[in-house]
């Protein structure tokens, strides 16, 4: 039995091989969308949140939110715009404001859209992520 081993495998053995091996690289490729979406959905949360925050410490000094345009002016964050643009949704007041971040042309994320606002809610309101 042991040296059967060593002199090869039958057609049917070869065959389960394949078989498995098929089914598990169908598996990985059918999720590898999905987890590159979440991933560059991630880019989206991330600035999201740090304008947030940017926008908060802004309040606290000038007592009203300012526009994203004026946040990138004063450097209080920097954005690198890899998949999404980011840009005001409403204007900016004392007492509110509205960001949006709309997925890029000729991305997997064109026209995915994320939006946080003066009460730190995060939404995705537009789920393209994948889909052309």
């Amino acid at each position: 039995m042991a040296n059967r081993f060593w002199k090869g495998l039958k057609k049917s053995e070869m065959v389960i091989a394949l078989a498995l091996s098929a089914v598990l690289i169908f598996i990985i490729i059918s999720r590898y969308e999905n987890f590159k979406c979440r991933s560059i959905n991630s880019e989206a949360k991330f600035y999201l949140k740090e304008i947030y925050a940017a926008q908060m410490l802004f309040r606290a000094d000038f007592a009203r939110f300012a526009s994203l345009q004026e946040l990138r002016d004063l450097k209080r964050i920097a954005i690198m715009e890899r998949y999404y643009d980011y840009g005001d949704e409403k204007e900016p007041t004392e007492l509110s404001f509205f960001i949006k971040a709309l997925g890029k042309k000729d991305t997997l994320v064109a026209n995915d859209a994320w939006s946080i606002d003066d009460k730190s809610a995060l939404k995705h309101e537009l789920k393209f992520c994948g889909y052309r």
